[in-house]
């Protein structure tokens, strides 16, 4: 608790400075979580409608990681039974979101 941490990436791909005011897990107070661990935190300096789904907090050691938030790829499908069109959207293993396939 009182450590400076950075939350990101944003829509830019950018990390902002955060500090951490408090941590909560399973309805108790905790001084720090792993990694893996479900907990939530109380952040000064930034507001709730700045925060998203997939975001991460990340200590200053940390900050060589980038954001990629757009990629190309080539997908082989094996089996699908759905019509794949613009804007369809997927659950992509390892990202954790719903990622939307333009064709």
């Amino acid at each position: 608790m009182g450590d400076e941490l950075f939350l990101g990436p944003d829509a830019s791909g950018a990390f902002r400075p955060v500090r951490v005011y408090s941590i909560m897990r399973n309805g108790k107070s905790y001084t720090s979580v792993v990694a893996g661990q479900m907990a939530s935190f109380a952040l000064h300096g930034v507001e709730r409608h700045n925060i998203r789904t997939g975001q991460a907090l990340l200590a200053r050691e940390n900050l060589a990681l980038h954001a990629c938030l757009d990629f190309d790829a080539e997908i082989y499908l094996l089996s699908n039974t759905t019509e794949i069109s613009q804007k369809y959207q997927v659950c992509c293993v390892g990202s954790g979101n719903d990622d939307r396939i333009d064709v």
